[in-house]
């Protein structure tokens, strides 16, 4: 099932929506055709707040819709190609970066090494990592990641 907030050229605001076979359908038109009221359906967050049971009940009118995909209007219906799909979550309550940070780079190696190496192994890696961070930290990015993209 692939969800999308997405406009329509031409009309106002945005609508939460489902892709059936290359077509998108709204919630609330399928809701209406199928006699349904969920306020789980009305937009992506209450979606998220509902989940799980908001994609039960979104899985169950998309089944049904797919069966007379056909016979719904045209109107009902728009290709893929033709809507504007917007972010996925308008408005998250939360960012969470899950970059690396060199020091944790640092850390992480050194306990790796420390736990899973002996010595002298382990502290030949340590002071390796140890070095290459002194030379490196003030850089925005490491030269193995660089390497990997030539």
């Amino acid at each position: 099932m692939k969800l999308l907030n997405y406009t329509v050229p031409g009309e106002q605001g945005s609508q939460f929506g489902v892709v059936l076979d290359g077509f998108v359908m709204s919630f609330a038109t399928l809701q209406e055709r199928f006699n349904r009221h969920h306020p789980e359906l009305s937009d992506m967050e209450a979606y998220l707040h509902g989940h799980p049971e908001s994609e039960t009940i979104a899985s169950e009118i998309c089944e049904m819709a797919t069966e007379i995909l056909t016979q719904f209007a045209p109107d009902d219906t728009r290709a893929l190609n033709s809507v504007k799909i917007l972010p996925p979550v308008p408005h998250p309550p939360a960012l969470i970066d899950f970059a690396l940070a060199p020091e944790h780079l640092l850390n992480s190696g050194s306990t790796l090494a420390r736990h899973e190496k002996r010595w002298p192994v382990s502290a030949l890696i340590r002071a390796v990592l140890k070095n290459d961070y002194r030379k490196n930290r003030h850089q925005t990015d490491f030269k193995c990641y660089n390497s990997r993209s030539a």
